[in-house]
């Protein structure tokens, strides 16, 4: 068992070497229009290759400054059309990325953030049982969470209840998987959690933002120099309470 743990261990390693050193040949060698990051500022020529457990499939679409992916991106292109930099929002985030997507737009928001787990976050909280009253929130933004939690309709009756009448719910979630790269329809995976998701998302979730209550819509990011190329489909979802 440790035998096998030690070779995955290293496979790991040295398949991440291979795609740093491949990034930085691209990154010296592909002409073209350049890539730009709009979370951190980075420009280049390609962003980092990894490998999408979720398509099974190389996918390259990581900033190698701040790590960001096209969910990051997508999350900033909307807020910059959609809100007031300099506005007092109150904001709640939901798993926080490091790039800090939100705090590259909002520079005077009241904003806190939560995570099941201790330590990634400001506050330990499940989404499930938000400890916060009814009518609160002007923005929650919740990207690449809800996959990873199993009462899903729960957690977005929640963010539901929190937020302020006409507030506004940010929701990304990755849809399709390798059996079924169109997302069709969700899939429920039962028992072990695949690659730490619940489930793999169709194009059925409009029926959970209806079934709560949400008034959306789904936005379709197209932008290749911000990376959105990939075998795998980002859900982007706008819920208006």
């Amino acid at each position: 068992m440790r035998i096998k743990s030690r070779f995955k261990t290293a496979q790991y390693l040295i398949q991440t070497r291979y795609y740093m050193v491949e990034t930085l040949i691209k990154n010296w060698d592909i002409e073209g229009t350049p890539s730009r990051c709009n979370v951190c500022g980075w420009i280049g020529k390609s962003y980092y290759t990894f490998y999408n457990e979720m398509c099974r499939q190389k996918d390259a679409t990581l900033c190698p400054k701040c790590g960001s992916s096209v969910y990051q991106r997508a999350l900033v292109e909307y807020m910059q059309e959609t809100f007031k930099a300099d506005a007092p929002y109150k904001v709640l985030e939901i798993g926080p990325h490091s790039s800090d997507p939100v705090g590259s737009v909002l520079k005077n928001m009241e904003y806190i953030s939560i995570d099941i787990a201790k330590g990634r976050a400001m506050v330990q909280m499940d989404l499930r049982k938000l400890s916060y009253k009814d009518n609160v929130f002007d923005i929650v933004v919740c990207s690449a969470v809800l996959e990873h939690i199993n009462e899903d309709v729960v957690a977005l009756k929640e963010m539901y209840r929190a937020l302020k009448p006409g507030g506004i719910a940010i929701i990304e979630i990755p849809i399709g998987y390798y059996k079924d790269m169109l997302g069709t329809h969700t899939v429920e995976f039962g028992g072990t959690p695949f690659y730490e998701h619940y489930r793999s998302y169709g194009y059925d979730f409009n029926e959970k933002m209806e079934q709560v209550g949400f008034k959306y819509r789904s936005i379709d990011y197209k932008d290749e120099s911000l990376g959105f190329v990939s075998p795998s489909i980002l859900g982007f979802y706008e819920g208006v309470k």
